[in-house]
């Protein structure tokens, strides 16, 4: 959660530079998680990529929550 948080201090490389010297690198010091193929750094792309994940997550269980809630709060004053 933090390093999604923080990703532009977190992440090492900015996930979109492309290196096409680098392609396909196996996992080293320089490149933690190695390269695709196209050259950019896999682990900050995992980096900025938990950053959606969260998102989509918090956001679906926020929505899902206000849902019951209202579906409850609905059936209950009705009858159901």
């Amino acid at each position: 959660m933090f390093a999604g948080i923080f990703a532009e201090w977190v992440s090492p490389y900015n996930p979109l530079d492309i290196d096409f010297a680098g392609i396909l690198a196996p996992p080293s010091w320089e490149h933690w998680f190695g390269t695709d193929a196209y050259g950019r750094d896999i682990l900050s792309r995992i980096i900025f990529g938990s950053r959606t994940a969260l998102v989509i997550g918090f956001t679906s269980s926020f929505l899902g929550s206000v849902m019951g809630a209202v579906l409850g709060i609905a059936s209950a004053y009705f009858g159901g």
